[in-house]
C-alpha cells in the first residue's frame, strides 16, 4: 500500500506524524496497545491514562497513532479531542468541555427523537457542580445554569441517564487532551480540576499527554505553603502526589533509539540539502556521517532536536552559499544546536582554533598548551562524560590544531589535507580567512549511568557478554558501540581482547545493510562495529594475539557479513601501514611509525593467504549442501574463482561446480549471475550484466565447459552481438545473460573483443 509523503512544512515545523507508515521510532505498536486496551476495557468505571514525555520527544505523534487506531473501532469508542488552549478562563474551559461532550453524545449516541426533544446540552449541563480540590476553587455551577438557561434535573439522576446511554450504546467516550504542559499554570490547574470533577463518570476514559515534571510543579503550587527550597522540591513533591491520585495509569513514552534518531536526523539533513540545492560527494557524505555519529549522538535526545538542527542548516546554507565548506558549515551548526556553550567559546577564541597542523609544528610552552586544553575541557565539562568526548570529537573534525593539541596528530576520521593552504582551498572553518564567516550570523537520555557502564567494562568477558545484551536493549546498538569507543584509549590489552569477542557476538543483533547502498553501509552498525574492533586491536600489545582475534572472527565469529565488513576496514589500515603514510618524521629523521598493527610481510600473509581461505571454509560450512553461488551469491565469484582457484583444496573448484551443474543443469543461470557486475540501486543489490573480466577468469579455469553448458540451453542460436551494454545498470533476463556470456567468450577466443566493450 503506497504511503503518503510527509510534506516539508510538517517536518520543518516539527509537527506530529499521524501516519503509521512514517513511524520513525518504532512507536506504532506501543500506540496500538494503548488503543486496544481502551477499546477492550470491560469495566465501565472511568480510567485516566497519562502519557509522559519531555517536549519534542514525540507525544503528539503517538497520540495521532492512537487516534488512528481508535477510529478503526467506531462501534466501541467515540473520541473527544479537547483543546484547552482556546479558552481564556476556567468557566469557558468547563462550559466548552461539557458542550463538546454533549455534541459527541448527541451525534453518536442519541436517537433523532432524543435530540429533537431534549437538546444536546440538557444531558450534560447538570453535571457541572461547585469545584474545589485545593486552595484554588471555582463555583461555576450557577454560571452554567444561567448560560444554558435550562431546567436542571437532579445531578445523580442525570448522570445515570448519560451513563445508561453510553452503556446501552456499547461505546466509551475517550477524551484526549494534549500539550497540557504548554499551558499557563492557571490553565494547567483548571484542566486537572476538570479531570478530577469528571474522572468518576462511567463509560469514559481520559488520555492526558504532558511533561510530568513540568505539570507536577505547576499543580504543586496549589498546595504550596510558600516555604520551599531553591529547587522547589516540596512544590514538586506535592504536585507528584496529586498526579498519582489523578493518573491511574502513568505511561512513559518509549525512548527513541539513538540509531533511529541519527537516521531520522540524517534524513532531515538530506531534505535540507535538497531544499537548498547543496550537493555533497560520497566522500563528503562519509565524512559528515562519521562526524555526526561520533560528535552528535550523545546529545541527540529528541526528534525535535533533529528537526531543529535540520532547520538551522536549511536556513544557514543559502546565507553563505559558495563562501564556506558545506560539511564544515553543517558541523558548526551541530556545534551551535547541541553544544551552545562550546559554540560561543569557539566563536570568541578564534586564535586558539584556526590554522593547520604545520602552524603548531613548533609547540608553544607546555604551560600555555595545558591552559588551552583546560579552557576547552572546562567548557565542555557540563555536557557530561559522553558529552565531553563527543564535543571534543566534533572539534577534532573541524579544527586540525585541536586534534594536534589533544592527540599530537589527526584522528583517522579527519584525513583531509590540513595545511593552511589546503584549508583555505576547502574554505574550511579552520582557515584563518574563512573562520569569521561561520560565526558572523546567529541561527537561532541516556538511561545507563557512567558507574554502571564502567562496571561493565571492568567485568570478565563472561560477565560482559551477559551485561552487553541488557545494555544494548536499553541503549540501542549504535550508542552502546559509541560509548565503548569513547573508552578505548584507556583499555588494557586484556580488556581489548575480551571486548573484541563480546562485540563480535553482538553482530547477530545488528540491523544489517548487506542489501543497502554503499552510503548506508557507511552508517551501518556493522561498519561502526568494524571500526571499533580495529581500534581495539591497537590496544592489544602482542601481534600474535591481534592475529588470533582476527582469524577467530573470520573463521566463526559473529555474522559472515560483519566479518567481511571488518576485513574491508582492515584492508584500509593495511594500506595506511604499508604505504608512504606509514613513515613519520622525528628528530632522528624519517622512521616507520611504531604504532602499527602488523609489518608488511605479516599483512601480506594474513590478508592475501590466511583470511581468504578462512572465509572460503566458513562459507562452505554455512552453505551446507547448497552451492556457494546460491548460499553466498554476492561473495561467490571471489570465493570460487579466486580464493578456491588459487588453493590446493580438493576437490578443486572445477569439479565442485561441475558436480552441482550435473545434478541441477538450471544452475547455469545462477552461475551466469555471479559472472555479472553487482549494482546497487534503490537500496538493493542485484546482478546486472555479464562482464568481460569475469568471463575471462571463468574461461581460464573451465576452458570451454561453461560455454558448452550455455550453448546447451541456447541451442544453435547465433549470438552476433552483446545484448544490451556491459556498462548498463539494467538487470537483464536470464536468457540475455547466457547470450552475453556466449558473445564475450566467442570474442575472447577469436581475439575480436575490443577495449570499449570491456569497460
Amino acid at each position: 500500500m503506497p504511503t503518503d509523503p510527509i510534506d516539508a512544512e510538517t517536518r520543518s515545523a516539527g509537527g506530529p506524524i499521524e501516519n503509521p507508515d512514517h513511524d520513525d521510532f518504532q512507536r506504532v505498536k506501543f500506540s496500538q496497545r494503548i488503543a486496544e486496551t481502551l477499546i477492550k476495557r470491560s469495566s465501565k468505571k472511568s480510567i485516566v491514562v497519562g502519557l509522559y514525555g519531555k517536549w519534542g520527544e514525540g507525544k503528539s505523534s503517538v497520540l495521532g497513532f492512537i487516534r488512528r487506531a481508535l477510529a478503526e473501532a467506531p462501534d466501541k469508542v467515540v473520541v473527544l479531542n479537547f483543546n484547552p488552549w482556546r479558552f481564556a478562563d476556567e468557566t469557558q474551559l468547563l462550559l466548552n468541555f461539557f458542550g463538546e461532550l454533549a455534541k459527541i453524545i448527541g451525534q453518536n449516541l442519541l436517537t433523532k427523537k432524543q435530540r429533537a426533544v431534549k437538546g444536546f446540552s440538557s444531558y450534560v449541563a447538570p453535571l457541572v457542580p461547585s469545584l474545589s480540590l485545593g486552595p484554588v476553587s471555582a463555583d461555576i455551577g450557577k454560571s452554567v445554569e444561567a448560560l444554558l438557561k435550562m431546567a436542571q434535573p437532579e445531578i445523580d439522576e442525570q448522570r445515570e441517564r448519560i451513563e445508561k446511554l453510553l452503556e446501552e450504546s456499547g461505546k466509551r467516550v475517550v477524551v484526549i487532551i494534549d500539550d497540557i504542559d504548554r499551558l499557563e499554570k492557571s490553565q494547567i490547574q483548571a484542566v486537572f480540576r476538570l479531570v478530577k470533577l469528571t474522572a468518576d463518570f462511567d463509560q469514559t476514559s481520559y488520555l492526558l499527554s504532558f511533561d510530568d515534571e513540568m505539570v507536577a510543579r505547576a499543580i504543586g503550587e496549589m498546595f504550596s505553603s510558600g516555604a520551599d527550597d531553591e529547587k522547589g522540591s516540596l512544590t514538586f513533591s506535592a504536585g507528584q502526589n496529586f498526579l498519582e491520585k489523578i493518573i491511574q495509569v502513568p505511561l512513559r513514552l518509549p525512548l527513541a533509539r539513538q540509531d533511529d534518531l541519527l537516521q531520522f536526523c540524517w534524513n532531515r539533513l538530506l531534505e535540507a540539502l535538497a531544499e537548498t540545492d547543496a550537493n555533497l560527494t560520497v566522500l563528503e557524505q562519509e565524512c559528515l556521517i562519521s562526524s555526526l555519529r561520533s560528535g552528535v549522538l550523545p546529545r541527540l535526545t529528541t526528534p525535535r532536536l533533529a528537526v531543529r538542527f535540520a532547520n538551522a542548516v536549511q536556513f544557514s546554507l543559502p546565507l553563505l552559499q559558495g563562501e564556506v565548506n558545506v560539511v564544515d558549515q553543517i558541523l558548526v551548526e551541530a556545534l551551535h544546536i547541541f553544544y551552545p556553550r562550546l559554540h560561543r567559546f569557539v566563536a570568541t577564541h578564534e586564535v586558539d582554533f584556526v590554522g593547520g597542523v604545520e602552524s603548531v609544528a613548533f609547540p608553544r610552552r607546555a604551560d600555555v598548551e595545558e591552559a588551552r586544553k583546560k579552557a576547552i575541557l572546562d567548557t565542555v565539562e557540563p555536557y557530561g562524560k559522553d558529552g565531553v568526548n563527543a564535543g571534543l570529537s566534533l572539534l577534532y573534525a573541524l579544527f586540525p590544531a585541536i586534534a594536534k593539541l589533544f592527540h599530537g596528530g589527526l584522528p583517522w576520521m579527519n584525513s583531509a589535507p590540513s595545511t593552511v593552504e589546503a584549508l583555505t582551498r576547502r574554505k574550511a572553518v579552520a582557515s584563518p580567512s574563512h573562520f569569521p564567516r561561520y560565526f558572523a550570523y546567529s541561527v537561532v537520555r541516556g538511561d545507563v549511568s557512567d558507574r554502571e557502564f564502567d562496571a561493565f567494562l571492568q567485568g570478565t568477558p563472561t560477565e560482559q557478554a551477559t551485561a552487553a545484551e541488557g545494555l544494548v536493549s536499553r541503549l540501542g546498538v549504535g550508542l552502546f558501540l559509541q560509548k565503548v569507543a569513547y573508552q578505548v584509549p584507556g583499555f588494557s590489552s586484556r580488556q581489548a581482547s575480551g571486548l573484541w569477542d563480546v562485540i563480535a557476538e553482538l553482530s547477530h543483533e545488528f540491523a544489517g545493510a548487506v542489501d543497502g547502498p554503499w552510503i548506508e553501509r557507511v552508517i551501518s552498525q556493522e561498519r561502526q562495529a568494524a571500526n571499533l574492533l580495529t581500534t581495539l586491536l591497537f590496544q592489544v600489545s602482542e601481534a600474535f594475539e591481534r592475529r588470533r582475534l582476527i582469524e577467530s572472527l573470520v573463521a566463526a565469529g559473529g555474522t559472515f557479513y560483519f566479518a567481511r565488513e571488518t576485513y574491508y576496514v582492515l584492508r584500509s589500515f593495511r594500506k595506511q601501514e604499508t604505504g608512504p603514510e606509514s613513515y613519520i618524521e622525528t628528530e632522528e629523521g624519517t622512521i616507520l611509525n611504531p604504532r602499527r598493527l602488523f609489518m608488511e610481510e605479516e599483512w601480506q600473509e594474513l590478508m592475501d593467504e590466511v583470511l581468504p581461505q578462512l572465509f572460503l571454509e566458513r562459507a562452505l560450512n554455512e552453505a551446507g549442501g547448497q552451492p556457494l553461488y546460491k548460499s553466498h551469491p554476492f561473495y561467490a565469484f571471489g570465493l570460487l574463482f579466486t580464493t578456491w582457484a588459487k588453493s590446493n583444496r580438493q576437490p578443486n573448484v572445477v569439479s565442485y561446480i561441475q558436480d552441482f551443474l550435473s545434478q541441477s543443469p538450471d544452475d547455469i543461470h545462477d552461475l551466469m549471475a555471479i559472472c555479472s557486475s553487482v549494482i546497487t540501486m534503490d537500496g538493493k543489490n542485484f546482478f546486472a550484466n555479464v562482464t568481460t573480466q569475469k568471463v575471462a577468469a571463468a574461461t581460464e579455469l573451465f576452458g570451454s565447459y561453461l560455454y558448452e553448458e550455455v550453448r546447451r540451453v541456447l541451442g544453435d542460436e547465433p549470438v552476433m552481438s552483446y545484448p544490451g551494454d556491459e556498462r548498463d545498470y539494467q538487470q537483464p533476463t536470464q536468457t540475455d545473460r547466457l547470450r552475453q556470456f556466449a558473445y564475450l567468450y566467442q570474442s575472447l577466443q577469436s581475439g575480436t573483443h575490443t577495449e570499449s566493450s570491456d569497460q
